[in-house]
């Protein structure tokens, strides 16, 4: 016999007990889970890989549990020998379980499922995946098209989505949904009845932007008569009360919704947009994480126009666009450049232009605005009996003006400032 293989039976045998240690020793659950969640979590496991194989392989490595909800779901996933992800005897070697456990604790009422695996910018059910990584425990979402940014908890996948309306004006819908139960939903044979979810739904009113009235009073009245509010007068959960609250500093209504899921729904405008903010019932957790949402809302960030010419800079908010310079004169519109209405009537009643000029066109109120002095006053137009608002800015020259009463504007001429 050789000498060597005493050598080689020892080294062999000493191998194979380090790749059994190491995830003996190495893999964890990641989440605290109670013992029967860990029972069910073992016999799922055993039921899913059900081959000798695949037997023998799970008995000389470890699972673990990497997740799990309140309504007795849990994700698992399993390593063989020198931790090497037990899904690739399958070639899936990033396969997670879905392991949907009996509430009593019997195996028999356990449902495994394998978990689909999606990148971001893939298209499923609810809408083109958008992944984020979690930092200081949240994920964070921008969207440059809506204008929109927010944070949300670790637990959830967002996705874009595109719908179509009443009378086939186009929306936008962000859905924010529990990752387990989404992953459970795509598993079952490409969806079927989606979870529930959080949603932000948005919806684009060119002439909230333009209009006289507020924007709490346009989104009361839009509630009240859209059927995309979901609102019914009629329906007891609502009692036709519409609750003030804010979001972002934005003034919003707060109403319930009765439907396949008890919503709460919260509504706000910036810009063009309605927003309806809604969280359907997800157990005792939903008030909290969708919380979190709403706290980090930040909407139509501002951004600064700066004219070296006339000496000063403003910030232009979402919905206003920025017009060109022509002969001295600044113009900013309420409409975009390719509206129709532009080259109307309409379109002189969205400008607001800034110029030059050493005197006001009237007599004025004389307030301060961000530590200047400004004369504030206002005409009657000639033909349609509109008002003209004129801010002048004696210290520098300087003549604002726009038509009609726009908050809009309003907000847009307070954060002006003037080169030292």
């Amino acid at each position: 016999m050789n000498k060597y293989w005493p050598h080689i039976v020892i080294g062999t045998v000493a191998i194979l007990l380090v790749g059994v240690a190491i995830p003996k020793l190495t893999v964890h659950d990641l989440v605290p889970v109670e013992t029967r969640l860990k029972q069910c979590a073992a016999f799922g496991v055993n039921q899913h890989f059900d081959n000798p194989f695949e037997r023998l392989a799970l008995f000389l490595g470890e699972s673990r549990i990497t997740r799990a909800d309140n309504n007795n779901g849990i994700e698992v996933e399993s390593f063989t020998m020198f931790r090497i992800p037990l899904g690739i005897l399958r070639g899936q070697p990033d396969v997670k379980l879905n392991i949907f456990c009996s509430p009593a604790g019997e195996p028999s009422g356990t449902q495994v499922m394998e978990s689909p695996s999606f990148a971001d910018g893939d298209t499923v059910g609810l809408g083109v995946f958008r992944d984020s990584s979690i930092a200081n425990g949240v994920k964070a979402y921008q969207s440059e098209r809506l204008d929109i940014s927010f944070k949300y908890p670790p637990g959830y996948l967002l996705f874009e989505g595109k719908g179509e309306g009443v009378g086939g004006a186009e929306y936008y819908v962000i859905t924010v949904a529990p990752e387990m139960y989404v992953r459970e939903a795509i598993a079952r044979i490409g969806g079927g009845e989606w979870p529930a979810s959080m949603h932000l739904s948005f919806y684009r009113e060119p002439t909230l932007a333009v209009s006289n009235i507020t924007p709490l009073d346009y989104l009361e009245n839009w509630i009240r008569t859209k059927s995309q509010s979901n609102f019914v007068l009629s329906d007891p959960a609502q009692e036709g009360i519409l609750t003030p609250t804010e979001v972002a500093g934005i003034p919003s209504l707060k109403y319930r919704v009765r439907g396949l899921y008890d919503s709460d729904y919260l509504a706000f405008t910036y810009g063009e947009w309605i927003v309806l903010a809604s969280a359907d019932d997800m157990g005792e957790n939903t008030d909290r994480d969708f919380q979190v949402i709403l706290d980090s809302i930040r909407v139509g960030q501002a951004q600064t126009y700066t004219n070296k010419s006339l000496g000063f800079s403003i910030d232009k908010p979402t919905g206003v666009y920025f017009m060109g310079e022509e002969n001295g004169v600044v113009a900013f519109s309420l409409l975009s450049p390719n509206d129709t209405l532009q080259a109307s009537s309409v379109g002189l009643l969205n400008v607001l232009t800034i110029t030059s000029t050493r005197t006001a066109p009237a007599e004025g109120k004389e307030v301060e605005i961000n530590g200047e002095n400004v004369s504030v006053s206002s005409t009657i137009g000639a033909y349609g009996g509109e008002k003209h608002w004129s801010y002048f800015f004696p210290d520098h020259d300087l003549l604002i003006q726009y038509v009609e009463n726009k908050p809009i504007y309003e907000s847009m001429i307070s954060t002006i400032r003037f080169d030292e």
